[in-house]
C-alpha cells in the first residue's frame, strides 16, 4: 500500500465511477480506481489516470474524463452525500448494521458480533463461493 502525500478530492473521480455505473462496470470502475490509488499512488483528480482507468473496464475513456464534470453526475454525487449525511455517515468507512451505527475501522470480528446481535447469520465461506 502507499501512503498517499495528500488526499484527493475525490468528487470527480466518483462522477466518473457513477458514469461507470450507468455501463454496468462501477465495481470494475471502482476495484481499479482503488488500485490505481493504494497501490500504485496514483492521482485520481488527474484526467488522464481516469482515462486509462475506463480504457482497462471497457468504457469510453473521453467520455468518462467528460462524465468527471457534467452536471448529471456531480449532482448524484452530492446527492449520495446528502443522503449520507441525514443517514448519520460521520466518516469513512462507516456501517450501518441494523440500529447500529459504527464509525471508522474496527477488527472483522467486532463487526461480525455487531450484525450477529442485529439477526445476521454467518453464511459457510466454501459453500458461498468465497
Amino acid at each position: 500500500m502507499i501512503m498517499p502525500e495528500k488526499m484527493p478530492n475525490t468528487r470527480r473521480a466518483i462522477a466518473a465511477a457513477e458514469f461507470a455505473r450507468d455501463h454496468e462496470k462501477l465495481h470494475d470502475f471502482r476495484r481499479a480506481a482503488m488500485a490505481a490509488y493504494w497501490q500504485e499512488g496514483k492521482d485520481l483528480e488527474d484526467n488522464a489516470v481516469i482515462a486509462a482507468i475506463a480504457k482497462t473496464v471497457g468504457i469510453n475513456p473521453q467520455e468518462t474524463v467528460a462524465a468527471m464534470d457534467a452536471e448529471r453526475y456531480l449532482s448524484r454525487v452530492d446527492f449520495r452525500r446528502w443522503e449520507a449525511m441525514q443517514a448519520g455517515v460521520t466518516g469513512i468507512p462507516f456501517f450501518i448494521i441494523g440500529s447500529e451505527r459504527i464509525a471508522g475501522c474496527h477488527p472483522y470480528e467486532k463487526l461480525v458480533a455487531i450484525a450477529e446481535q442485529n439477526g445476521a447469520v454467518r453464511r459457510d465461506a466454501d459453500k458461498a463461493g468465497l
